[in-house]
């Protein structure tokens, strides 16, 4: 993995299930590119391993798509048609103080919203948002 020094962290574009993926991990000084590749690394070895998508979070996603997303006369979504529409992790943003965000490619899902998955620095599960 090649990391860039991009203030105020570092950043690499990896590949995915195929796909590109923005990777970002901060805060690192440009000095500190030794711990920012071991912390890339551990982060994307966590992605790659254990990360299993979104399946575990698709009833959520859908609660969130049905409750406060539905164009006027739309019907309620299924879990597998919200599978179906998560095309892809677009970026991993990870900050080992705060947590680790990763987004998901939805389309036009939640209007030009991207889906993020929210994870604690010890990769629990914290939570969902639309940015």
């Amino acid at each position: 993995m090649k990391l860039s020094y991009a203030e105020p962290g570092f950043i690499a574009e990896l590949t995915w299930r195929g796909l590109p993926v923005l990777l970002t991990v901060e805060p690192f000084a440009e000095a500190d590119a030794g711990a920012a590749q071991a912390y890339a690394t551990e982060v994307w070895d966590w992605l790659s391993a254990e990360y299993d998508g979104i399946e575990e979070y698709l009833p959520q996603i859908v609660g969130i798509k049905n409750t406060h997303w539905l164009e006027i006369g739309e019907p309620e979504w299924t879990a597998a048609q919200m599978a179906d529409k998560i095309v892809s992790v677009e970026a991993v943003y990870a900050r080992r103080d705060e947590g680790i965000m990763v987004y998901h490619d939805v389309g036009d899902t939640f209007g030009d919203k991207a889906l993020v998955l929210m994870f604690s620095p010890r990769y629990e599960f914290c939570g969902i948002q639309l940015l």
